[in-house]
């Protein structure tokens, strides 16, 4: 993984322009603190004002890892900030599993049911850049196929 990293940024910085290294994704987080950084990238600066209607309606479950530590307190709060709701377990009655090197289990899980929504934490990033809710079919969690064939 981590030679990958440094080969796409090794690409970004000789062969793309500039314009091109702007889509790519952040590079992977290195430990949980740098998650709130990666909101703070670009010319807009991210309102830390709370939208209690922003997530009204909507239960996450998390599932986000960096290195093996959990990394989902920001996630966390963040959520209950804008008004949405936290659920311990995977079920039905959840609407978003936000996934970042989490178990392929919990995938698996989450996708018998129809209606949870799989996201990663760059679905975050873009609602609150935008402060109104991101398109959740544009930030599925990298390599989800792969994961899953692998744990079957």
């Amino acid at each position: 993984m981590t030679q990958m990293m440094h080969d796409r940024e090794s690409l970004g910085s000789s062969i793309l322009g500039d314009s091109d290294k702007e889509n790519l994704p952040p590079p992977a987080l290195k430990k949980p603190t740098e998650i709130m950084n990666v909101f703070n990238r670009g010319k807009k600066t991210v309102s830390h004002q709370p939208n209690p209607d922003l997530f009204r309606g909507m239960v996450f479950y998390l599932e986000i890892f960096t290195e093996g530590e959990a990394a989902d307190s920001f996630f966390q709060k963040a959520v209950m900030n804008h008004g949405g709701k936290l659920s311990r377990r995977l079920g039905k009655h959840v609407t978003h599993l936000v996934w970042s090197q989490g178990r392929a289990k919990t995938l698996a899980k989450a996708r018998e049911y129809e209606s949870i929504k799989i996201i990663s934490t760059l679905w975050f990033q873009e609602t609150f850049y935008e402060m109104k809710l991101a398109d959740e079919n544009k930030h599925k969690p990298v390599a989800i196929e792969q994961i899953l064939a692998k744990e079957t």
